[in-house]
């Protein structure tokens, strides 16, 4: 996507200019002429239509000039009595040898509405507050340009307000709910960490509790529920990670393990260090890439047996690294 596609997308801005075949009526004594031109696109103009005429006395056939008012309303009906869907009036339109051009939807306050393009309208005219001319004129497929305004909300997902800067592309914000520029690549993923000590119990696997993300643009974890885990939110190839360091306190023979578990059973990938007695901290890490589905959930699990029944070892604390828990999407 180029910088001038993603300034159209991002600016939200359209303008159509429709041309129709010359239609004229006869109403109040006056003969309009109405055209309506093909939809041009711009990145800087409001969502506006140019309505251009001409106008003239019926029964002699003079062109009609000066400052007068336009009553313009648009229906989804050729005709009755139901309300329009959208209307504007103009109170000073100059009329030149009976021409005239009038800016629909200028109005900051009232827009023409974009979901004008589902379906066909009609045009009402009023010349100073007279009754409407009729025949209405029927747009057809011109408005349906306007469905352009649509694109700006890429099927139907709404696009960051925030302003593009030079290289970068629309990206899927996740936590946001909408597409939003940024530069290059970027990828889903959350990574955790924890304020509250960890307690591993002697001889038992404990799944390791996060309380703290460093980010998360995908929803893959809760801080309420279940925050062991991370579950993948779509299906697809994950790069998984993880560490912990554990606090030595000792001269005995221990064993330190950290493994990546699957849906609370599967071993994805594990982790030992078996080694003398020394009064030095035990570092592990561990990562690996897996294909999860959608609601698969991964936690890490951290164990120690040392030699003699040592009592619960403490997880240290260390935001870089210890516990760390990690995931990113890398491709379907």
């Amino acid at each position: 996507m180029n910088d001038s596609t993603l300034s159209r997308l991002t600016r939200r801005l359209i303008m159509v200019s429709m041309i129709l075949l010359a239609l004229s009526v006869v109403s109040n004594g006056m003969r309009l002429y109405t055209a309506i031109a093909q939809a041009i696109l711009s990145p800087y103009a409001p969502s506006t239509v140019s309505l251009e005429g001409y106008l003239e006395e019926a029964s002699s056939g003079a062109p009609l000039s000066g400052t007068h008012s336009l009553q313009i309303r648009l229906y989804d009906q050729a005709s009755g009595s139901n309300p329009p869907v959208w209307q504007e009036s103009l109170p000073s339109v100059t009329f030149t040898s009976g021409y005239y051009t009038a800016i629909l939807g200028s109005v900051q306050q009232n827009p023409l509405p974009t979901s004008m393009a589902l379906s066909d309208l009609w045009l009402g005219i009023s010349v100073n507050g007279g009754a409407e001319l009729q025949p209405r004129f029927r747009l057809g497929a011109v408005p349906a340009a306007m469905t352009a305004v649509s694109a700006l909300s890429l099927n139907g997902y709404p696009i960051s307000a925030a302003s593009p800067q030079h290289g970068q592309t629309l990206i899927w914000d996740a936590s946001a709910g909408e597409w939003a520029p940024a530069y290059g690549y970027v990828p889903l993923g959350a990574r955790l960490t924890s304020t509250v000590a960890l307690s591993i119990p002697h001889n038992v696997w404990k799944a390791l509790n996060f309380d703290q993300e460093s980010w998360d643009n995908g929803h893959f974890h809760s801080m309420t529920t279940n925050n062991t885990r991370l579950t993948a939110s779509q299906g697809g190839k994950y790069l998984i990670s993880g560490s912990w360091e554990m606090a030595e306190t000792v001269n005995h023979l221990y064993v330190r393990d950290i493994r990546i578990l699957l849906n609370g059973s599967m071993s994805l990938a594990h982790s030992r260090i078996v080694a003398p007695g020394a009064p030095t901290n035990t570092r592990l890490s561990i990562s690996t890439v897996y294909n999860l589905s959608p609601g698969d959930y991964v936690e890490l699990i951290a164990f120690h047996d040392t030699a003699g029944g040592n009592p619960d070892l403490q997880v240290l604390l260390a935001p870089e690294y210890s516990p760390e828990f990690s995931l990113v999407w890398l491709a379907p």
